[in-house]
């Protein structure tokens, strides 16, 4: 990346401390949205918008990948439980004739 030298300093053309240039290809359609909803929510800025919907976004796909961990780990509780349950119930044909 090229540096700078209009601003007088070393840091890269589209970087601050936290924050970094990205470019991507959007479909038309999409940039229209963008700019439509940038101009009613963000003030016009496109940046803000699209770092916004980006954060609620991935907020969504960590909610979605706990979640399946969540239904992988109670499905093998699950399992296990009807494991014990059956070695239990086949134990119970034998214990309960000894008690009565």
């Amino acid at each position: 990346m090229s540096k700078s030298r209009t601003r007088g300093t070393d840091k890269e053309i589209g970087e601050t401390k936290n924050r970094r240039t990205v470019i991507c290809t959007l479909s038309n359609e999409l940039v229209a949205e963008v700019r439509r909803f940038a101009s009613l929510y963000y003030e016009g800025n496109s940046d803000n918008l699209v770092e916004a919907a980006l954060r609620s976004y991935f907020v969504r796909l960590r909610k979605e990948l706990h979640t399946a961990k969540m239904r992988d780990s109670y499905a093998a509780a699950s399992t296990e439980g009807r494991k014990v349950a059956a070695d239990w119930d086949s134990m119970s044909t034998k214990v309960w004739p000894c008690v009565n």
